[in-house]
């Protein structure tokens, strides 16, 4: 009883030290000894500066050009904000800034520099595209080899990491201009929406700009609209022969970029 009795103990003075870490309660200090000059507040002061800083770090390392746009000091506090606000829920640090272009958008102090958002959600992407699992790409031999009857109920899937954001501000070509050691231009509005694809399609990860039209495809396809249902798509814009030209120049390049993961009937009785 007595051992059984410590554990519990020593469990809630874990949880009240965790809990001061995270969220600055100070409901455990009255348990916490004085050591030498410092007071039990002075000591768990310690713990939960280390925790603010090695995850200021984190979100350094994972958005390295979002910081450089903002500068050092106003990046690590706009990060200290975020941590208070998120505190991390994962065991892995890896998943920690999964949040900053939400809260990015949300604060109202940024929201004069959407550029900002934009950036963070470009460099998640590419991080998720970097870490995600590598998977053999469908060559172009293996798509040539499908008879042209099964095409119409086709269904691609696709790598994972696989990431598409949207940017009406220059994002990309500050992201150029800073990883490349240059000074990055100033913050310029587009005329109109540019879309762009992430992907990793072997050592390090890439991206390249889509027409609207194309990407409006893709993401039809990615949602598991069958070969046929992405040539009513297009269809709408262009004449059928047109359409389906256009498609098959579309899953080309796909192809080409290494981002189509497999193929499969868009039924179960389907046979391919």
């Amino acid at each position: 009883m007595h051992t059984r009795g410590a554990v519990m103990k020593l469990r809630d003075l874990q949880t009240g030290v965790q809990d001061y870490v995270l969220t600055l309660n100070e409901g455990i200090t009255g348990q916490i000894r004085q050591q030498g000059a410092l007071n039990s507040a002075a000591r768990l002061e310690i713990y939960a500066e280390a925790y603010r800083l090695r995850l200021v770090e984190v979100l350094s390392v994972q958005y390295p050009v979002l910081r450089a746009c903002m500068g050092a000091d106003d990046f690590d506090n706009m990060a200290v904000t975020y941590i208070d606000s998120h505190p991390s829920r994962h065991f892995s640090v890896r998943w920690f800034g999964a949040g900053l272009g939400d809260f990015i958008r949300a604060s109202g102090h940024y929201r004069k520099r959407p550029l900002l958002e934009e950036m963070a959600r470009f460099e998640w992407a590419l991080a998720n595209a970097f870490d995600a699992e590598d998977i053999a790409a469908l060559g172009h031999e293996a798509l040539s080899a499908i008879p042209p009857p099964h095409w119409p109920s086709l269904v691609f899937t696709f790598v994972p990491g696989l990431g598409r954001i949207d940017c009406r501000w220059n994002t990309i070509a500050v992201w150029q201009a800073l990883t490349g050691g240059a000074d990055a231009p100033a913050a310029e509005q587009s005329a109109e929406t540019r879309s762009w694809l992430v992907w990793r399609p072997g050592l390090a990860s890439r991206f390249r700009e889509l027409s609207t039209l194309e990407a409006r495809v893709l993401d039809h396809a990615r949602a598991g609209a069958a070969f046929a249902d992405q040539c009513a798509l297009l269809a709408r814009d262009m004449a059928d022969t047109e359409a389906a030209a256009a498609l098959a120049a579309m899953v080309r390049n796909w192809v080409g970029d290494g981002i189509i993961a497999g193929v499969h009937p868009a039924t179960p009785s389907a046979t391919i």
